[in-house]
């Protein structure tokens, strides 16, 4: 049964059920019509049913493709080699000077000078990220 088929049905019911004013009459109306409520009923939670699984399906599906991008990018940072502080401190002065003055990119000396490997890593990453999203 096609979809417009479906639609035109739950019209008509709809309009014919518009109109009763009690119970007994509205039976009445569904057996007129030739409805069984029963299997319309479960057709309804089947098709709901298999709408939920694939919505499931979906995500699911959409997380193993994220969770695996992750991986790819943590895998592949972990291959780079070591930079020394000098090397990432010049790729992170290159950066600064690559952004525009609408980004006001600023990064405290004192903090720039001192920062452990880890911390001019992720300030690196951190600009990378905001230069890429905005180009």
């Amino acid at each position: 049964m096609t979809e417009s088929k479906r639609r035109l049905e739950i019209e008509f019911l709809v309009e014919a059920l518009d109109d009763v004013p009690d119970e007994a009459e509205g039976r009445e109306t569904v057996e007129r019509l030739g409805i069984n409520v029963t299997s319309w009923t479960s057709d309804i939670r089947a098709r709901l049913a298999r709408a939920q699984a694939e919505a499931r399906r979906q995500r699911f599906a959409q997380a193993t493709a994220d969770y695996e991008r992750d991986l790819a990018g943590l895998l592949k940072q972990a291959d780079e080699p070591a930079a020394t502080r000098e090397e990432l401190q010049n790729i992170l002065r290159d950066l600064v000077a690559r952004a525009s003055e609408k980004q006001q990119v600023s990064v405290n000396y004192h903090k720039f000078e001192h920062a452990t490997l880890e911390e001019l890593a992720e300030m690196i990453r951190t600009l990378k990220h905001l230069l890429d999203k905005d180009a």
